[in-house]
Formats: structure tokens, sequence, C-alpha cells
């Protein structure tokens, strides 16, 4: 009896040895499910974190990479300027080079043109020499055949003064072919003098004409050396244009290059800071995994001791 009693409450006491063991396996799984509830939420949090510092890296990453598009818009904007003042330069040169061209053929007419006067002046110079000459050639002949025929007719008077009167006929005769003789003589002298006034006039004439030539000689001079000047001071602004041409090329070159090294600059930025956002993101999420491991151990070692 006292043994079968003894087991009995051996069993009772093994009954609520059990009921109590169902409960703790009960309390357990509760207890493990709270745990991964935690877990989940800690994921969650971990994930939100996550998220929020990824966004947090990526709208600076994105206002870096803004600023350096402002930068690189900037760096074009300057090399188109430079772009269009080389255009500018280079109008400016074709437009300097064709007034210089111009110039240059206006030069070229001016001087045959000189050379033709010129030429054309020496030509009447000499006509206008061989005529005074001629002119005078004639008068002098004229006056000399009109002094001997004078002399001639002096001589014949003193003659005839000192010879006896044998035939008044022939005298008169004579004395008439002397008159026609001296009327021709005059006709000559004033065909003579006319033609003289003639080559006077045409003197005259031909000096206006002349001095006229000077005139033009010297206008044509006078533009010549304006000209001139004008074509110096074109080949000096023409040079000045050139050696601006080459600084701007020079300068265009310069900010090209310096161009492309921001942008090789600006992409290596771009890579480090992305490696950079990376292992920051690695290295916080390793930790603050590693953080949580901890704590829900702790967490699950005071609920079992507990």
């Amino acid at each position: 009896m006292d043994t079968l009693r003894s087991l009995e409450e051996k069993n009772k006491e093994l009954d609520g040895l059990r009921r109590q063991l169902a409960r703790e396996e009960e309390e357990k799984r509760e207890l493990f499910a709270q745990i991964n509830s935690l877990i989940g939420e800690l994921a969650q949090i971990k994930q939100a974190e996550n998220v929020s510092s990824k966004e947090n890296e990526l709208a600076l990453l994105q206002s870096e990479l803004d600023e350096l598009k402002l930068d690189f818009g900037r760096k074009q904007g300057e090399l188109q300027k430079i772009c269009g003042e080389l255009a500018r330069e280079r109008e400016e040169s074709r437009r300097r080079e064709n007034i210089m061209q111009l110039e240059s053929s206006r030069m070229e007419e001016e001087l045959r043109e000189r050379d033709e006067l010129l030429k054309e002046l020496t030509e009447t110079s000499d006509e206008l020499g061989r005529a005074l000459n001629e002119a005078n050639n004639d008068l002098q002949n004229v006056r000399e055949q009109l002094a001997i025929t004078q002399q001639e007719l002096t001589n014949k008077q003193k003659t005839n003064l000192n010879i006896p009167s044998i035939n008044d006929n022939n005298l008169l005769k004579e004395k008439e072919n002397l008159q026609i003789e001296i009327k021709e003589l005059n006709y000559k002298l004033k065909c003579v003098e006319q033609k003289v006034c003639e080559k006077d006039e045409l003197l005259n004439k031909k000096s206006e004409e002349l001095r006229e030539s000077k005139e033009k000689i010297k206008i044509l001079e006078e533009r010549l050396n304006i000209s001139n000047h004008k074509t110096e001071d074109f080949e000096q602004k023409f040079s000045l244009l050139a050696i601006s041409n080459t600084e701007l090329k020079s300068q265009l070159k310069a900010a090209e290059m310096a161009l492309e090294n921001d942008k090789t600059k600006n992409l290596e930025i771009l890579e480090k800071i992305k490696e950079e956002i990376e292992l920051k993101a690695k290295l916080n999420l390793d930790e603050l995994l590693e953080k949580e491991k901890i704590k829900n151990e702790e967490k699950i070692c005071l609920i079992i001791f507990d």
C-alpha cells in the first residue's frame, strides 16, 4: 500500500513536472516567437536605416554630381566663348585681308595710270619741242630770205640810181617784178607768222595739258603715299590680328585640355565617392548586424535564465 501510494505520488509529481515542462516548452516557443519577431523588427529597422543612410548618401552624391555638372557647364560656356572670339577674329582677318587686296589692286591701277600719264607727258613734251623747233626754223628761214631779198632790192635800187636811164619800160617792169616778189615774201612772212601763232597756241594748249598732267601725277602720288600708309597700317593690324589669333588658339587648346582634365578628375572623384559610400555602407551594415546579434543573444540568454 505504501508502495502504491508512493508510486501514485511520484506519478502525480511526474504529471506535474510534465505539465510544468509543457508550460515551459510553450513559454519557450512563445519566447522564440517573440525573438523571431524582434529579429524581424530589427531587420526591418536595419533595412530602413540602411535605406535612409543610402538615400542620404545618394542625395549627397547627387548634389556633388550636380555641382560637377554646373562646373562642367561653366567650362563649356568658357570654351564656347573662346570659340566665338576665335571665329570673330578669323572673320575680321578675312575682312582685312580682302580690304588689303582691294587696296593693293587700286594702288596697282593708280600706278598704271601714273605711268601712262608720264608716258603721255613725255610724248607731248617731245612733240612740243619738235613743233617749236620747226616753227622757229621756218620763221628763221623766212626772215633770212626776206632779209636777202630786201638787200638785193636795195642793191638794185642803188645800181639803178647810178646807171643812166636806158629804158623806162624795163625799169617799170623790173620794179613791178620786185614789188610782186616783195608781196610774195610778205605773204610768206605772214603765213609763217600765222603758223608760229598756231604753234604758240598749240604750245600753250600742250603746256596746259602738261600742267594738268603734272597735277594729276601729283594727286596720284599723294594717293599712292596715303595708300602706302594704309597698307602699312593694315599690315601692322594684320600682324597684331595674327598674334591675337595665335593666342586665342593657344587659349582654346588650353581650355580644351583643362576641360578634359576636369572630366577625368570628376570621374575619378565620382568613382572615389562611390567606393567610399559602398565601403561605409558595408562597414555600417556589418557593425549593425554584429551589434544586433549581440543584443539578440543577450536577450535570449536573459529570457532563458528567467
